[in-house]
């Protein structure tokens, strides 16, 4: 809670998930210093979430006060890596899906079968960039059931 003007606000804990294309010259030190600077800054910016790099795209879903979540994804959107960012899904969460991680990491070799292939099919939809009556839905929904099951909380690091 934060006190505004002598006015009690109550801030809403509110998540974004977000794909982006990763660039063709992508190296593992590049994902080491985005998890390094997005670690440092969702710490001090009280941001949890978790960063999924499957060779040609991130999904990442972030959780926090909603302006702090909007301020990071904006820094998101500017940087060279990450080509075509978009949200797919935005809300209010009641509480934290990962509130241990400043910023979680995984791979789809740390999942197991079903969310290996719950993963392709996702990522399937997003690389090829589907547009369709009610494709940003069925994305939308995948990426929330994906993001809300407990085998990914506890495997990614």
């Amino acid at each position: 809670m934060v006190f505004k003007n002598n006015k009690h606000v109550v801030n809403k804990l509110s998540q974004l998930i977000y794909v982006s294309h990763t660039q063709e010259d992508t190296t593992l030190e590049d994902i080491l210093s985005i998890l390094k600077i997005s670690r440092y800054n969702n710490s001090r910016d009280n941001i949890s979430g978790l960063l999924i790099y499957d060779k040609e795209i991130f999904l990442q879903a972030l959780e926090g006060d909603r302006s702090a979540v909007e301020r990071c994804y904006e820094r998101i959107i500017r940087d060279a890596r990450h080509g075509a960012p978009y949200i797919v899904w935005q809300g209010d969460l009641k509480k934290r899906l990962f509130p241990m991680w400043s910023m979680g990491y995984c791979t789809p070799s740390d999942l197991n079968d079903d969310d290996k292939k719950s993963l392709l099919a996702l990522t399937n939809l997003i690389a090829k960039d589907v547009r369709s009556v009610g494709s940003d839905l069925l994305i939308s929904v995948l990426v929330r059931v994906f993001f809300g099951g407990p085998k990914v909380k506890v495997i990614c690091n």
